[in-house]
This record gives structure tokens, C-alpha cells and sequence, in this order.
């Protein structure tokens, strides 16, 4: 597979995503410390028996914040940031392969180069990012179909002809061996403070826009491993998060390749190539955009 290159993308609204953030990462780091078991999928039952689990899927490029949590103060790792986006992008776009998907990765210079296409990508962002400071919260709601993308993704899915949209966050807390050391003190040793990586995904369907399923893990790692190999740990914590996703079976894949054939030899009647999605996009531009472009 093609290792997909993808820039630091931050979009969004910051503040309220980095105070939520936050929160996880205190919730995430006493999951770690104690050493509980963290992997976990839910999902609606027409998701989970097949009915309505999207074959082709659109994955937005990942969102990753990574704090090196120091003695006295924490730090914000920029360059390490966007490392752990490229890593989880390849990761999880190999792993649902694996399990016999079809995904397109959107990349940041698709969106830079399309007038328009980013500004819609960052509403999706924006609105999956209220709904997410909930689902972490209660994600059994999931089953319940209660959290919606609304039809931004809607719009997202049909541009591209996919059946669902699959959106990733990525946190990662890098802790000094000073800061590591202290936390130990007074605990007979056992730091209380450790380096972890958390992946949260969610597959959103085409059709409405909604929430229908939800994984989520953790990786313990350290600091320097975060730094130095963070294909390896990506890739091991998208396969933790991805090992309660069903696999297509072959029914599933017969039926998408079959629609796929049907649809080439329709088009291949009318004389017609199939459109590229990005063209479709920018032939519905308006005039002004196109002048700005």
C-alpha cells in the first residue's frame, strides 16, 4: 500500500477541542495507570449484522494533539502532532483494507488545491467535534443512533460516492523521566504519571449523517517511542481500536463489486468516463469562487 503523505491539519474550533481534549487525556492517563483494560466498540444493530455498515469509505484526514507533560509545565508537540497524523492515516486506511473495505483517504492537498472542498471538510470537523465531547461521555448512545454530523457529511459522502465517512482523534501524552520520577515518589515507585497514546474512531453513514458506531483504545508506550517510531505505535493502536470493527464478509463485497460493475457498464453505454469527484466539485463552483481559485 502507498504510504499516504498528509500536512498538519488544524481545523476547528481550537479552544473548546483542547479544553475537551483535556479532559480525556485525565480520564485516558487513570485508565493507563491502573492498567484497565480500555478496547471498546459499539454499535447500531443494522451497523453490527451488516445492514447498514458502509463498503466505501471516506477517511478524513486525523486529528492528533500530543502534550510532552513535563516537571513543572506541559508542552505542545507541533511536528510530533502531525507525525502521528500521517502514521494513524496509513495505519487505519491499511487495517480496514484488511478487513476487505474500501477506503479513500482525503488528503489536505486535495482540499487545499479545491476552493471550497476544505471549508467543507472543516464544517464536518466542527460539527463532529460537538458531537464527540458527548460520545465520549456516553458512548452507548451510539446503539441509540443519537449523535448526528448532519448533512455536511451527507454532502461529503456524495461527492466522493462513499458510503460512510470514517473520522479519527488521536491524543498522546509524552512524560519526561523527571516528571515520571517524581510521580513515583510516595507511590513505592510506580509512577502515577505514564506516556500513553488514545485513537478515537467513528464511522458516520451517507445517507443521514449519523453516528453509527464508535471504537476507541489506548496504547501505553513512553516518551521516546511516541518520538521516534510513531508508525509502530500508530499502527498497533489502530489495530487495538479496529479488532471489534466486523470484517466485510464476502456477501458484502460481492454486492459492492457488483454494484460497481453495473455502474461501469452504464456508464461505459453513455460513452461516459467516471467522474472525478474533485472536476464534479469544482463544475459546481460558483463564479466568484472560481475567480478567488
Amino acid at each position: 500500500m502507498t504510504r499516504t503523505q498528509i500536512a498538519p491539519t488544524r481545523q476547528g474550533s481550537p479552544r473548546a477541542a483542547r479544553t475537551f481534549w483535556v479532559l480525556v487525556l485525565v480520564a485516558a492517563a487513570g485508565l493507563v495507570s491502573t492498567g484497565s483494560a480500555f478496547a471498546k466498540g459499539y454499535m447500531t444493530v443494522p451497523f453490527r449484522y451488516r445492514k447498514a455498515r458502509p463498503v466505501k469509505l471516506l477517511l478524513l484526514p486525523p486529528h492528533a494533539e500530543f502534550i510532552k507533560n513535563k516537571v513543572i509545565m506541559t508542552e505542545e508537540m507541533v511536528n510530533e502532532s502531525a507525525a502521528l497524523e500521517v502514521e494513524a492515516t496509513n495505519a487505519l486506511a491499511a487495517q480496514l483494507q484488511q478487513r476487505g473495505y474500501k477506503v479513500r483517504v482525503l488528503t489536505t492537498a486535495e482540499m487545499r488545491k479545491t476552493a471550497g472542498l476544505q471549508q467543507l471538510v472543516t464544517r464536518v470537523n466542527d460539527r463532529y467535534n460537538e458531537e464527540w465531547s458527548k460520545l465520549v461521555n456516553r458512548p452507548r448512545q451510539v446503539k441509540k443512533r443519537r449523535y448526528s454530523v448532519g448533512p455536511d457529511a451527507v454532502k461529503l459522502c456524495t461527492l466522493f460516492k462513499a458510503d460512510g465517512l470514517a473520522v479519527a482523534r488521536v491524543q498522546a501524552v509524552g512524560v519526561s523521566a523527571g516528571k515520571a520520577i517524581l510521580s513515583g515518589i510516595g507511590n513505592l515507585g510506580v509512577p502515577s504519571h505514564r506516556s500513553f497514546a488514545r485513537m478515537d474512531l467513528s464511522i458516520i453513514d451517507s445517507r443521514e449523517g449519523r453516528v453509527e458506531a464508535f471504537f476507541v483504545d489506548h496504547e501505553a508506550t513512553s516518551l521516546k517511542q511516541l518520538t521516534r517510531k510513531p508508525a509502530k505505535i500508530m499502527g498497533q493502536l489502530a489495530a487495538n481500536v479496529l479488532d471489534p470493527y466486523p470484517a466485510s464478509t464476502f456477501e458484502d463485497l460481492e454486492a459492492a463489486r457488483g454494484a460497481e460493475v453495473a455502474e461501469a457498464k452504464s456508464d461505459d453505454s453513455e460513452g461516459a468516463e467516471e467522474a472525478d469527484p474533485i472536476a464534479e466539485f469544482e463544475a459546481l463552483m460558483s463564479p466568484q469562487q472560481k475567480a478567488r481559485k
